[in-house]
């Protein structure tokens, strides 16, 4: 990898603007990125050989184990990269996360990418998730190859991407989104323009609409997933302070209206930039990883009605960043990419 991959992440990935115009500028040849992906393969084939997705829906209930996948075809080294289950297809979607605007789909077994006739500009840490009722995934902000912080709404049919009309929230990156089944609207929070901004914003298949709370979570890298046992979407994490090393061990609920703090027992330990997600059903949330004030995490999380440790090897290398999203195909969750400091990721775990 050349010096301005190297460079593109830093120990202070708050302060993501030159970070990311260095990434997206970064010349990286195929040759490297095949090189790179086979290195990341290694231990796996050492291990035995590639793993077979059928045994990872026979992994015994309530007990997770990470396996890592080796793939001839699959996206590549990236960071920020955005990922949705589209539920109605049954199948992820992943989009850029670099400084190619590509699509890709994984059906559980393959990666392929796809050929929409209209796409969105390439970006990093834009803001995804599927919204069930209209049958489509739902595309937000982000940073281009230039630096500029973007405003569009783009929506995934399964086909082709589609620019939304209309006017919404201001021009971001990082902001965290997840879809609400208790009330049917995509909900997205936060995020970074140059500063850090703290505001809540609904889209319920059409158009945004702003909502007010008197209080709110830490506004910048906080995972963000659906609970069950709380009936409500939760934040893990995050940042409040711009250029801060460190993250917040905070968690946030949001009940359709406002922000106030719950507790689900003992937390994990602060970070900011860490991988979040939820089952479809939200009877479990997983994180990994993140950065605090220590350096970069490797810990896997879970939370059912509390949260527990799950401690566990073979397991994803620490890194922030990455995309995580569950994989219903597989019982699983799929874990891909992300960055450890200047290193850019393409690794797939599940």
């Amino acid at each position: 990898m050349d010096d301005g991959a190297k460079k593109a992440v830093s120990d202070n990935p708050t302060d993501v603007g030159p970070q990311i115009r260095r990434l997206l500028s970064a010349r990286v040849s195929r040759r490297q990125i095949l090189k790179a992906s086979l290195i990341g393969m290694g231990g796996l084939a050492a291990a035995g050989g590639l793993a077979r997705l059928e045994s990872l829906a026979a992994a015994a209930p309530g007990r997770g184990r990470w396996r890592q996948i080796g793939l001839k075809i699959a996206p590549g080294l990236r960071t920020g990269a955005a990922v949705a289950n589209d539920g109605g297809r049954r199948v992820l979607v992943l989009f850029s996360g670099g400084a190619e605007a590509d699509t890709w789909t994984w059906d559980g077994l393959t990666w392929t990418r796809q050929n929409p006739p209209l796409s969105p500009p390439a970006r990093v840490g834009a803001s995804f998730a599927y919204h069930p009722p209209t049958k489509t995934a739902m595309l937000y902000g982000g940073m281009n190859p230039k630096g500029d912080f973007l405003e569009d709404t783009w929506l995934w049919n399964g086909r082709t991407w589609i620019a939304a009309s209309g006017t919404g929230p201001r021009a971001r990156s990082r902001a965290s989104m997840a879809f609400d089944p208790a009330r049917g609207n995509v909900v997205m929070f936060g995020g970074f323009n140059g500063g850090l901004l703290g505001d809540t914003w609904i889209w319920d298949g059409k158009s945004w609409r702003a909502l007010s709370s008197s209080s709110s979570p830490p506004p910048v890298g906080a995972g963000f997933a659906y609970s069950a046992a709380a009936g409500k979407l939760i934040t893990c994490g995050g940042t409040r302070f711009q250029g801060a090393m460190g993250g917040s061990q905070e968690t946030w609920g949001w009940d359709g209206s406002n922000w106030s703090e719950v507790s689900f027992g003992s937390s994990p330990p602060a970070r900011k930039n860490a991988a979040m997600a939820a089952d479809p059903e939200g009877r479990l949330i997983l994180l990994f990883g993140g950065l605090n004030d220590r350096g970069l995490l490797g810990d896997t999380w879970r939370l059912t009605s509390v949260w527990s440790q799950d401690t566990q090897t073979p397991a994803p290398s620490p890194r922030i960043d990455t995309s995580l999203v569950p994989d219903p195909s597989s019982n699983s969750f799929l874990l891909f990419g992300g960055a450890d400091r200047g290193k850019l990721m393409g690794d797939i775990w599940a």
